[in-house]
């Protein structure tokens, strides 16, 4: 019971992360992100949360760090990716699940101007030589023992 809520609390530390972000990218002035009454980019915004075998995790970083990274910022409006570190997970609320992987320990954030736009990424770059190049070099594509994608808007 105590994981599933920490699931939900990393998801609204990482959402009040992404929201502060969006904020600084909008004074930034990103291209083409039309931005809300509270400075927020409009848009869709995709939260992925990996459960990520911990016995890989080093060699995932590795990777995500010099390979996939890269790759996505070069290729989509990346708000923010997270790996976990040894610092444990705060719990709270008033019902606390337990979740047998326990918390994720990947997370990253994407915009999209659209659910629209997001299919057609997917269906162009991700079936693309470029990364299927980054991907061939993933240290174990089977560590991935759950995903999960949620679909936000900003305010």
């Amino acid at each position: 019971m105590r994981q599933a809520s920490v699931v939900r609390t990393l998801l609204c530390v990482v959402f009040a992360l992404a929201t502060s972000t969006q904020a600084l990218a909008a004074d930034t002035g990103s291209p083409g992100a039309p931005v809300s009454a509270s400075g927020a980019q409009e848009g869709l915004y995709e939260i992925r949360n990996y459960h990520y075998d911990p016995a890989q995790l080093d060699a995932y970083r590795q990777w995500a760090v010099h390979d996939a990274i890269p790759f996505f910022r070069a290729h989509m409006d990346v708000v923010g990716f997270w790996i976990g570190n040894d610092h444990p997970p705060k719990i709270g609320g008033s019902k606390p699940m337990d979740l047998e992987l326990g918390s994720a320990n990947i997370t990253w954030i994407i915009r999209w101007d659209s659910m629209a736009a997001r299919t057609r990424f997917n269906k162009e770059v991700y079936g693309g030589e470029q990364w299927r190049a980054v991907w061939a070099k993933h240290p174990d594509p089977e560590g991935y023992f759950q995903s999960e994608a949620r679909f936000t808007t900003a305010y």
